[in-house]
Parts: C-alpha cells; structure tokens; sequence
C-alpha cells in the first residue's frame, strides 16, 4: 500500500550534495543555507534515537492537559496595551503585583480570570496557559509577570498580527518553492542504515551564558511513503552541560510500527553515555518522562500544522526539574513532559541543533520522503527574552554520517536559514521511487 500525505515535485537529494554552497530564496529577506566544504564538522556530539524504536502496540496517543490544569486570563486590549512595556510586536512582557492583579482581575472558576473593570463594548485578549508553565516564569509570588511571546495571546480578529500568519505563509511559500535543483536522484537500492550512520544536522553554538528556556515549533511538511520497517526522525536537539540532552522529535514510521504514522514527542538523555528517556517505558531505561505522557499523532495537511515546544532547565530550588510543554496550535490543545535529574542537572545550553535521521531494516522496496521545518523563535536568560540571533553563532555548522562517506546516498539532508532573528532547519529524507 502507497500513503501520500503530500504530493511531491522532485527528488531533490544528490542534486544538494552535487553542489557546494547553495542559496535560495524561501520568502523576503531569508535564505537557505546547505553544506558545503567549509561548515562541515567532521566529530560531533551527536545522540541519536534508537532503532528501531518500537511503540508497544497498545500505546495510546498523549492526554492534553484538561481545564483544570489551565489558566484562562481575559485582558481587556485597553489595560494590556497600558501595562505592556514591550516594544517588539512578537513579544508581550507586562509585570505587576499581585495585590495589583488581584484588584484588577477575579477569577470565575477554576483558573479563569475576567477583568473587574472590563466594559461592554471592549474588546478582549486571551491568554491561555498551562498552570505549571505559569509556576515556573513567576516565581515570586508576589509579583504577576504575563510575559510570553505574543503568539501565545488570542487577539480579536484583524486587530493585530502575531507572526503565527506570517509563518504559515512562510511554510506555504517554502513548500511551493522548494528546492528548484531538478536532479533526480539515482533508484540505487536501499542498503540497512541506522540514525548512527545515516543523518545530517546543523549545530549553532550559543555565544551567551545561561540560556535555560527556549520555544519554537516543529512542523511536519511533507509526507509520501510506501514498504516497511524503516523510521525517519526530525529534530530539534539541545545539548547542555554536563552531558545532558533534550529533543523534540518528529517521527516518521511505515505502517508495520504502531501508531499514527507521524509521532511528536520529547526525549531526555541524561548524560553522555545515558540511555534515552521517552514518554513511555522502553527496554533501554527503567525509566521515563512523567506528564501527560506518550506521543502527539500528527498529520500533514494542505495547510502545514504546527507543534509549538517550550523547554525549560531550571536553576536554584528547582534545579534537575526538566520541564516541556508541547501546544497543537491548530487544536489548542496542550501537553506536558517532565524529567527529575538526581545526578548531573544541567544549567545552561550549549548547543542547538536540528537534525535528519533514517534508520532502515528494508522489507522489499522503500518509498519514503518526509521534510519537516524545526524552527527555535526566542530564548530567555534569567528573566530577559533574546532572539535567537542574539545568543547564538549565526553560521551554521554541519555534521554528516553515511556507511560509505558523502558519495554513498545517504537519503538524509538538512539546511536552514534565519528569518526575523529566529533559525529555521530543514530536515528531510528522500528516498524516490
């Protein structure tokens, strides 16, 4: 059986890895960024998913988090147009007392707060947030600080443009456009090759101390597949001290593996030679993630959907509490991860990576092309937000792993590209008919 989610153009592989630098353009004022010569690294710290990573068949999909467990806070647009002292138009970052807050605002219900003074005819702003990312960003209590990115607010209609349109266009216009390189990748046979020995990834290296929370989303693109026993794994990587490691994955399987064909979830390495923690017990840990549990079943529509991820290292009482929250923007619904690290806690990023996998055991012949966009938008050290442009490397380094060195297909590719002070990788595997 042949599933095509998306259709596609062209096989686009050996065509990038003919060239050595190439830049094209995605939308006004970005550029995509492949390897070449000069920004490959030939070591890396790379971890890699196990495979085959087997879902136990019975697994159910993640629980999002119910109302109870969210915070719902109505703003009038006038009060937060007051108190907000932002002056970037993504970036929301109001602070006040909470004797303040209390004066200004009653709750009605569990969580749910409306304006004292909210009138009539006054338009309002949402926001809705899970209680235990509101915890974690306000730790004093006496003070009530609503900073967040502006996309996690829900503006009325037409009132304001929170990046969240543009983005979408974005991923449109990518999709579109493309790689226009019209090579067509040779049908050699697929050969057995594991996300150890088969994977691209772009690293940035953070140029400022004590990054410990980041977000951004990971959006599934593309997918056209047939045949078995094969899984594609699309990431966002980040490596902290002490040997700790946090992923955001897109999984991609064939249908002989459990589950929706597209899986997100988060995954925790704690420490160098640390088996992987997953949302669910496997047979290489005796232990796993606590929070809602398991995966997010995705799916690629003609409007690419996004899974927005926040991750979060904490220092000073909480120190060891690795916390993530996953958000299915087109359903509003959220999800949370957390890990305890008893031995080695981790304090600050070091690196930030998106990366390519494939793993294969083939069972007859293989079609399979898969792309996603790993996209990081802003970061926070202590309480200040930072664009990502601001507290990494720019340039991009790249790490590349096949049996047989870059003239065997390797099936995998990756580039990126930086767009209103965020990067954007694109991680994709190719595998034609």
């Amino acid at each position: 059986m042949k599933l095509k989610f998306r259709i596609r153009g062209f096989s686009l592989l050996m065509a990038l890895l003919l060239v050595s630098v190439v830049f094209v353009p995605v939308s006004a004022g970005t550029q995509t960024i492949t390897p070449d010569e000069s920004n490959i690294v030939k070591n890396s710290h790379a971890r890699h998913a196990d495979f085959p990573l087997e879902i136990p068949e019975d697994l159910p999909p993640a629980k999002p988090l119910p109302e109870s467990e969210m915070y719902i806070i109505d703003i009038p647009e006038s009060w937060l147009n007051e108190k907000n002292s932002s002056t970037d138009p993504e970036l929301i970052d109001i602070s006040i007392s909470k004797e303040e807050f209390n004066s200004e605002f009653v709750m009605n219900g569990d969580g749910h707060y409306k304006s004292r003074q909210q009138k009539a005819d006054e338009k309002t702003v949402t926001l809705r947030i899970p209680k235990s990312m509101y915890a974690a960003l306000n730790p004093d209590p006496d003070v009530v600080k609503l900073s967040f990115p502006t996309r996690q607010f829900e503006f009325p209609s037409a009132d304001i443009t929170s990046g969240a349109e543009t983005q979408v266009q974005q991923l449109l216009d990518d999709v579109e456009d493309d790689i226009p390189l019209y090579l067509q990748l040779l049908a050699d046979p697929v050969i057995r090759c594991t996300p150890q020995t088969c994977a691209w990834r772009v690293s940035f290296a953070a140029t400022e101390p004590d990054i410990t929370y980041m977000t951004g989303s990971i959006t599934p693109l593309t997918y056209t597949y047939s045949g078995q026993r094969y899984q594609a794994f699309q990431e966002l990587e980040n490596y902290y001290n002490d040997g700790v490691t946090i992923e955001i994955i897109a999984e991609y399987d064939s249908s002989d593996f459990a589950g929706s064909p597209i899986k997100i979830f988060p995954v925790v390495y704690n420490g160098e030679d640390a088996n992987p923690v997953y949302p669910w017990e496997s047979l290489g840990s005796d232990e796993h993630l606590g929070g809602t549990g398991t995966y997010i079943p995705a799916t690629v529509t003609v409007l690419p959907e996004s899974y927005e991820w926040y991750v979060l290292v904490n220092t000073g009482q909480n120190l060891g509490l690795y916390q993530i929250w996953l958000k299915d923007v087109r359903d509003d619904l959220w999800y949370y991860y957390d890990y305890n690290d008893t031995v080695n806690p981790a304090t600050e990023l070091i690196t930030s990576e998106g990366s390519s996998e494939l793993g294969t055991i083939p069972l007859g012949a293989i079609t399979l092309y898969a792309r996603t966009q790993v996209r990081n938008d802003w970061c926070r050290i202590n309480e200040d937000w930072k664009r990502p442009d601001e507290v990494f490397d720019t340039t991009g380094s790249f790490d590349f792993r096949s049996p047989d060195g870059i003239n065997w297909p390797p099936y995998v590719w990756i580039g990126y590209n930086w767009d209103n002070g965020a990067w954007n990788a694109f991680p994709m595997v190719d595998i034609p008919e």
